[in-house]
């Protein structure tokens, strides 16, 4: 399945949950969800399409969510929900699905809007090794 992908650094961790540094602030993610990085601190933070609440403006987060600023440069009726496409401040363009409930207005194309989700819907990609790193490992298995 599709997965949005941001990429950042490893600031810190602790016993339940790693911290990594992105354009425009920090994501967290529990580190049951963090690979063997290979000693390396530049990591891709991933969240589903579906996982994402897309909002209007720049709302208060609630402490246990991640979030994002961006502003929506798609905005696609799809029948059963909107698909966006948004462009966060680093210009990496994540896609959102949402289920079309009536509760709210959906966001339209150039509006900006802030993206959150659950902390424990968020995991890190393992990072792509260079051929060196390959050999090198190779050599000690």
């Amino acid at each position: 399945g599709a997965s949005n992908l941001l990429g950042g650094t490893i600031a810190s961790h602790d016993e339940t949950t790693t911290v990594v540094s992105v354009a425009g602030g920090t994501l967290r993610v529990p580190n049951t969800r963090v690979p063997d990085l290979h000693g390396s601190r530049q990591v891709k933070v991933g969240v589903r399409p579906e996982k994402i609440t897309i909002v209007a403006g720049t709302n208060p987060v609630p402490t246990d969510r991640n979030a994002v600023q961006g502003l929506v440069r798609v905005a696609a009726f799809t029948g059963v929900g909107n698909q966006y496409l948004v462009q966060t401040i680093d210009g990496v363009e994540v896609t959102v699905y949402a289920q079309n409930v009536g509760d709210i207005a959906a966001p339209r194309s150039g509006e900006h809007v802030t993206l959150t989700w659950r902390i424990d819907n968020t995991f890190i990609v393992t990072p792509r090794l260079d051929s060196d790193q390959l050999q090198e490992e190779d050599a000690n298995e």
